[in-house]
């Protein structure tokens, strides 16, 4: 896919001029995998990564359910199907990979220019797309049946590939999640009545049996605002600061990070 952006950061200015919750999870040390310096090869040294065969399988199985939920025509492979039944039933209401910018993927561009976006971190804008929002007021539950949600709440949804479902996030790491508390963001910003975000993540088993479980929390509007500014603002201001730091030996490490996902730190060899 296309990026029309350019890079997040700017070498000549040293300012960050947009992130994405993913880059804020890599970043925040807190979180599973993150660390500081994984961030600055990333983003400040334009480092790549090389893609897993777990990710080049989530990407196909988010191309699925893009497809799926807004027609309802059965392309999902037997790994996204198996959690065909946890998903909101299709319709052309559902919105999928929507925007930040609150308008959906065009094509085969996979970023918009930042300042659309309607999040923020510390000032910074985020990049982004959202795999899909349920508007209608009812949620399929973890047992698979359709239920009507609390008043004023409206369900925001990330479907997730993993080797093995018992990695999928529990309901409380889904209440603290930098993910969901930034798409809980854009949720508040886009529908001005909730009171409340429901946010679900339906992960999918990719190696050995076929199988899938959902997840979900609801967020009342004040804690997504409170875990924003824990989550997002806090870590993207220290963000901001490790831009202007030239050399990676300056930049703070996190060794539990390593070996996080079962393989070795891409950056290991050129990390100090």
């Amino acid at each position: 896919m296309s990026d029309t952006t350019g890079r997040a950061v700017d070498l000549v200015s040293r300012e960050l001029r947009y992130t994405s919750v993913s880059a804020i999870q890599r970043f925040d040390p807190n979180e599973y995998g993150g660390c500081q310096k994984k961030w600055w090869f990333r983003y400040v040294e334009g480092l790549r990564e090389e893609q897993t065969k777990q990710q080049a399988a989530g990407i196909e199985g988010h191309s699925q359910v893009e497809h799926y939920l807004p027609t309802g025509e059965d392309v999902l492979g037997p790994i996204a199907a198996a959690g065909r039944h946890l998903l909101p039933p299709p319709g052309k209401d559902i919105l999928v990979e929507w925007g930040l910018n609150d308008r959906p993927r065009s094509g085969e561009t996979n970023h918009f220019p930042p300042e659309q976006s309607l999040v923020r971190a510390d000032g910074v804008p985020l990049i982004g797309f959202i795999d899909w929002i349920n508007p209608r007021g009812w949620y399929m539950t973890p047992e698979g049946v359709w239920t009507q949600d609390f008043a004023r709440t409206m369900e925001v949804g990330d479907n997730k590939f993993l080797s093995n479902v018992a990695y999928a996030k529990s309901e409380p790491e889904l209440e603290q999640s930098t993910q969901m508390l930034g798409y809980g963001m854009f949720m508040l910003a886009k529908y001005d009545q909730l009171e409340a975000v429901r946010v679900s993540h339906v992960t999918n088993q990719t190696r050995g049996a076929h199988t899938a479980v959902k997840t979900t929390a609801v967020i009342s509007a004040e804690a997504v605002v409170k875990g924003w500014a824990k989550k997002g603002d806090d870590v993207v201001r220290r963000m901001r600061e490790i831009t202007l730091v030239t050399s990676e030996a300056e930049v703070p490490g996190n060794l539990e990070s390593c070996t996080a996902f079962r393989k070795d730190c891409d950056y290991r060899s050129c990390c100090s």
